[in-house]
């Protein structure tokens, strides 16, 4: 890595190839002060020339001066309301309040830049002594984080990412690893497209040609930053052969995208996704991309490209969320050429670098918006939910009507007595589950285990809930994230539970097989479960888990074939 020096406030002063910089070290312990974590964060990993340009890497060769990496990079800019429309719901439990009470949106930046946001964090296990700044010889395994957020909000930076607990635990379980953190670009700034947009880029010759388009800029962002730790994370003590992508939510809906679209591949070996597949949010055809452009041109009062180019981009933020359930990856036959779930059912589509893969789900995922939908007195008819899921071919309809008309069919979905949900919004919330999460969770494990090439898989069912959440409600949506961060607010009780969750994606990250995991094979589907209680045991998927019968996993198989055939069309009623 080259030399380093420190100072008595704990800034470390290195020089690589990229340039010298300044970073922060930390102790791994009061009594630990030789070993640690050195934290190099707000590195740029691309650059952002105009607004709804593609990346473009930085320019080569070693910055001049020193760079100041003690301090996190911009965030992204983002809408600043509540992310499901209704105060006190809490992402990742309650982190605290503001001043009237409601909680905080604990995954917002505290500061955002539309042309600095592309950057990262890097957490390496080090030491201050001597001219090395590492505690092994050995480039170490990366763990690449790609936060979530509905690909609306979020950020890397925030305080509930932090890598240092995970680096400190890894050195204590003597599996030392690297953990970097990622910005990328969010919802108008991240995804708008039209024909228009895409004209303007067609004659960029500074990237490649899959890459003029606007509108999956995200995904192209995650793509750079993974391809910048490849070259570079060698400077920092990381293996760039050896790096394992994991993401929640929309996060790990990115990564997914990075395994099923050619034009996106990345080379690395291992992902870990949770809480979501690139089924979890519907691609969005490039009519209805072009449609919400033009709504947007004309609420904004901008008539060309320029002019849109042009708006403040706190008004263009703003004042575009009513379009945000269409900036999502968008199928625009340029980046993205066919669509992705095909992988469900041809499994020689996945990247093939890919080699192993830990796939997570939380107990009951849906009720984080079942709790808005109740918080906001809105009506979840089944019938509504069943037109937006499904699509009118066949019988299709009428089978889910039959398969989810009867609230017994879906005690696990009933896990908080004590809360008002109506008996007919259990069917409604399965059905969301079903459909978003579960199904495609199984799909996709079982596709990917039929693959020519074998990889390793292993699936989670997280059902614990830790001293953040309201202790009324049953563990769902982003539960798993505080305890897969060891963050520091957990109580040792948390901690420690924690922690048998923790180790094993450490274990997993390093290549090696997961300590008291079974692995998951198409033809025994089974499932990791931490209970609610702390306690690990081995279900079966083929035995109903999630309420998610052999029956209605054939359904949903059934949809998706169905909503393949409608191509880039898809149909009118489709939920976005």
């Amino acid at each position: 890595m080259g030399s380093v020096s420190t100072s008595p406030d704990t800034v470390v002063h290195l020089k690589t190839p990229l340039g010298a910089l300044d970073a922060q070290w930390e102790a791994a312990t009061p009594a630990e002060s030789q070993n640690g974590t050195l934290k190099c964060l707000g590195i740029q990993y691309a650059d952002i020339p105009y607004r709804w340009s593609p990346p473009r890497k930085p320019a080569a060769g070693p910055w001049q001066g020193t760079r100041d990496c003690t301090q996190v990079g911009p965030g992204c800019p983002q809408i600043g309301r509540a992310l499901f429309g209704v105060d006190r719901v809490p992402m990742f439990g309650q982190l605290g309040s503001d001043a009237a009470g409601n909680a905080t949106m604990a995954i917002r930046p505290d500061y955002e830049d539309e042309f600095s946001c592309l950057n990262l964090n890097i957490y390496t296990p080090a030491s201050v002594n001597g001219s090395s700044a590492f505690v092994s010889d050995k480039k170490l395994p990366v763990l690449v984080w790609i936060h979530g957020g509905s690909y609306q909000v979020g950020a890397g930076s925030v305080d509930a990412y932090d890598g240092t607990s995970l680096v400190r635990r890894s050195l204590e379980i003597g599996s030392p690893v690297v953990v970097v953190t990622i910005n990328y670009r969010l919802g108008v700034l991240g995804f708008l497209h039209s024909k228009e947009l895409a004209e303007s880029e067609a004659g960029n010759d500074n990237v490649p040609p899959e890459f003029r388009s606007t509108a999956n800029l995200a995904l192209v962002d995650c793509k750079y930053a993974i391809e910048w730790l490849r070259e570079n994370v060698a400077h920092f003590g990381g293996d760039p052969e050896n790096i394992t992508a994991i993401g929640e939510s929309a996060g790990a809906g990115a990564i997914h995208h990075l395994m099923t679209v050619p034009q996106l591949y990345v080379d690395i070996p291992r992902i870990i996704l949770s809480s979501s597949t690139c089924m979890s949010i519907q691609l969005l055809r490039a009519h209805e991309a072009q449609k919400a452009y033009d709504e947007i041109c004309d609420k904004l009062g901008a008539n060309s490209v320029e002019e849109l180019r042009n708006v403040s981009v706190e008004k263009l933020v703003e004042e575009t969320w009513f379009a945000s359930t269409t900036f999502r990856p968008i199928w625009d036959d340029i980046t993205i050429t066919s669509d992705p779930r095909e992988v469900a059912f041809d499994p020689e589509r996945w990247n093939p670098s890919l080699k192993a893969m830990v796939l997570g789900t939380c107990q009951n995922e849906p009720w984080i918006r079942e709790a808005a939908i109740l918080a906001s007195g809105k009506p979840h008819a089944i019938t509504k939910v069943i037109q937006s899921r499904i699509p009118p071919h066949l019988d299709l309809r009428e089978r889910a009507a039959q398969l989810y008309s009867s609230p017994a069919s879906f005690a696990w979905h009933a896990a908080s007595p004590s809360l008002a949900v109506p008996d007919h919004n259990h069917c409604s919330m399965a059905l969301e589950g079903h459909c978003r999460y579960y199904t495609p969770a199984a799909l996709m494990s079982r596709s990917l285990a039929r693959r020519a090439a074998p990889a390793k898989i292993y699936r989670y069912v997280f059902g614990y809930s830790t001293e953040h959440w309201p202790v009324d409600w049953p563990t769902t949506h982003t539960a798993d994230i505080l305890p897969m961060f060891l963050h520091q607010s957990l109580t040792d009780k948390d901690r420690r539970i924690s922690e048998t969750f923790a180790d094993r994606l450490l274990e997993f990250t390093a290549g090696s097989t997961p300590s008291a995991w079974t692995p998951y094979s198409a033809d025994e589907a089974q499932l990791n479960i931490l209970d609610k209680k702390g306690e690990w045991s081995v279900g079966s998927e083929r035995e109903g888990a999630y309420d998610l019968t052999e029956d209605l996993v054939q359904l949903w198989a059934d949809v998706v074939k169905a909503s393949l055939a409608t191509g880039r069309t898809g149909w009118p009623e489709m939920a976005r």
